[in-house]
């Protein structure tokens, strides 16, 4: 886990260089951890159960990419 200034200067060092930036591709190697809810341009995501099959996390990750590659990124937080 890192540390609270490392993850500032990585928020810090991102907000300079990659807002505005449109999204083009996405890749995780997690895509069970992924579930994607739409609400009018607002996207939520939350973890799903552990036990889905191969095609309903790609149905997942594909409706994640779906719905934010082409955006912009607007700002960035550490949370």
């Amino acid at each position: 886990m890192p540390e609270l200034p490392e993850v500032q200067t990585i928020s810090s060092q991102l907000q300079k260089t990659i807002l505005n930036h449109k999204i083009r591709d996405v890749w995780s190697d997690w895509p069970k951890t992924l579930q994607v809810v739409s609400h009018q341009k607002h996207l939520k995501i939350k973890k799903t159960k552990k036990n889905l099959k191969k095609e309903e996390s790609d149905e997942i990750l594909n409706a994640f990419c779906n719905d934010i590659i082409g955006k912009k990124i607007k700002s960035v937080e550490r949370i």
